[in-house]
């Protein structure tokens, strides 16, 4: 999943991911390492269900919850509004950045 994931961030490409039994379509825009040496996946989601009720906007995805993930030939598009690069949630660095 690592793999496809950054792939996805490097030619700002989408993903269609399953994830907390939702699927979801997201532009992914950083992967990297949280506190506890978590693998994090910052993306915007565009579409698909959440258990928060809020099915469009920013979302953190610890990656070893996904259950599947697709790389999708459709654009991400630009970075969404609200971006902001060197996530510092990802405090053990960042592999991967839009």
């Amino acid at each position: 999943m690592e793999l496809t994931i950054k792939k996805a961030i490097e030619q700002a490409q989408l993903l269609k991911i399953w994830y907390d039994n939702y699927e979801r379509i997201i532009a992914p825009h950083a992967l990297g390492y949280g506190s506890q040496g978590q693998l994090l996946l910052r993306a915007y989601q565009h579409a698909g269900g959440s258990s928060s009720g809020n099915h469009v906007g920013w979302k953190l995805f610890r990656v070893d919850r996904l259950i599947r993930c697709q790389y999708l030939v459709d654009p991400a598009g630009p970075v969404a509004s609200g971006y902001k690069k060197g996530d510092r949630v990802m405090k053990q660095g960042i592999l991967a950045e839009r």
